[in-house]
């Protein structure tokens, strides 16, 4: 196959080729890029080599979709199916590397965490066997590839060149607008719609790189691009490692003092990078075309449902190896009892999309729980609004600022407190509040969530209730 896409092409003037004879020239040229990585990747799975054969996976994808819309063929789309499941197994393997590089810079100060960091190895040996066997056969994709560019040239007598360069501006409007439409609800209360934007954004992002000068763009609009993609990777990356953290079986209480140290330290530097990528939407109009999107404006779900569960059994008040109320952890028949507990919320049929909590230790600590039994630990968020002493008018109008587009929501916090927001939502004043035992759990069918009374109590089960579902 010929390889004549050059950067001589990408220069400000140059004269715009014919869009099929150049989308031919990109598909040989990532495919050739797609070998050069995938044996350096054989030669050595370092992090750069993992990273850079993701990478080329991912544009290869993207030109081969983009060579679908001239000419639809089984065999590639197929491919193109094969290469995503290489990506997936990279992907998983990428994610461990991400994770040790960040935990080697905790070790010195919490050797505690160290068995998490050897599981972490145990863990990159498993993905890289599966990832080298999985890529050990690129002659169906060669095939394939080779099928692509014979259909490309019989493709070029049958159109027009202006209707060539419409399917090709045509597909990055599409994947722009898909991006845009993303965007409309990327919100810091629910972090899976920033990954969402992530998703979108990759295919469109390479697009532009790779069709110069087919859609002139201005390398400050590429690296504006740049710069966003490794934003939203940054706060993946630590979202990554929280959920690996929650999920792992912590069990020395020297060790689940080290996790919960370093899962707040990730989570205050995920909120800051988020909060930054928040400012910087705007930026996404700069890049392509315009895009409507208002920060002030929230996506509001008025019908929600809400799971008020109280922490498990703690240590007393008072104990000496605790001083402040705040680092009271769990107990061990506390842990015990939650884990069994969490087993019966999900035996109950029990769904969430986040999972807010109480910093407090021992409220975080049945956060984690239940995160690692749902398998949703990168969907706990710490909120001061669930402290004991906050009163429910500020935790409502916490929720009404910024959770108002979740529609299901776990609160995890104490007592008094729950009950008295039990209360207030169903009565309108706190002086009705219900029994809620450690580890028991309620749930709340909001209407319109607001002060005052706005919400039905549908259930409320005590531990040994929750426990007797399992």
């Amino acid at each position: 196959m010929p390889s004549n896409r050059g950067l001589p092409a990408r220069r400000r003037g140059a004269r715009v080729p014919d869009a099929l004879n150049f989308i031919s020239g990109t598909l040989d040229h990532e495919w050739i890029g797609y070998l050069k990585r995938l044996q350096e990747f054989r030669h050595k799975a370092s992090v750069k080599n993992v990273h850079d054969l993701r990478v080329s996976i991912r544009r290869l994808m993207t030109c081969v979709e983009l060579v679908e819309r001239f000419n639809p063929d089984n065999v590639v789309r197929r491919a193109r199916i094969t290469l995503k499941e290489q990506l997936s197994e990279l992907s998983n393997l990428r994610d461990i590397h991400v994770e040790m590089v960040a935990i080697r810079g905790y070790l010195k100060q919490l050797p505690e965490i160290k068995q998490f960091y050897d599981r972490l190895r145990e863990r990159e040996s498993d993905h890289l066997s599966a990832a080298k066997k999985m890529s050990s056969n690129t002659k169906f994709i060669e095939n394939a590839i080779n099928r692509a560019q014979v259909r490309l040239a019989a493709r070029r007598a049958t159109i027009a060149v202006s209707a060539a360069s419409k399917i090709v501006n045509d597909a990055v409007d599409r994947s722009f607008d898909n991006v845009n439409g993303k965007l409309e609800y990327a919100t810091i209360a629910d972090y899976s719609t920033i990954h969402s934007v992530r998703i979108a954004f990759k295919p469109f992002r390479y697009l532009l790189e790779m069709l110069q000068p087919l859609v002139p763009i201005e390398r400050k609009q590429l690296r504006a691009a740049q710069s966003l993609a490794r934003m939203m990777g940054k706060i993946q990356d630590i979202e990554v490692l929280m959920k690996s953290l929650v999920e792992f079986k912590w069990k020395q209480d020297g060790a689940r003092r080290a996790v919960i140290e370093i899962w707040l330290d990730l989570e205050r530097r995920k909120t800051d990078v988020a909060q930054r990528f928040l400012r910087s939407i705007p930026k996404f109009g700069n890049i392509w075309k315009p895009i409507l999107h208002d920060s002030t404006i929230s996506k509001t779900a008025d019908s929600k449902t809400l799971y008020a569960l109280r922490h498990g059994i703690a240590v007393a008040r008072g104990d000496l190896g605790y001083p402040l109320d705040s680092d009271r952890p769990l107990t061990l028949k506390g842990m015990k009892r939650m884990r069994i507990i969490a087993r019966g919320m999900r035996g109950l049929g029990v769904r969430f999309d986040v999972i807010l909590t109480s910093p407090y230790r021992r409220a975080l600590e049945t956060a984690f729980v239940v995160g690692r039994e749902y398998r949703l630990g990168e969907s706990i968020q710490t909120t001061a609004a669930l402290k004991p002493e906050v009163l429910p008018e500020e935790v409502i109008r916490s929720l009404q600022d910024k959770y108002s587009s979740c529609r299901n929501l776990l609160l995890v916090g104490h007592d008094p407190q729950l009950s008295a927001l039990v209360s207030t939502l169903t009565s309108g004043s706190a002086g009705a509040r219900p029994l809620l035992k450690k580890g028991g759990l309620c749930k709340l069918q909001v209407e319109k969530l607001q002060l005052g009374k706005c919400a039905t109590l549908l259930w409320l089960l005590t531990p040994k209730q929750l426990i007797s579902m399992t």
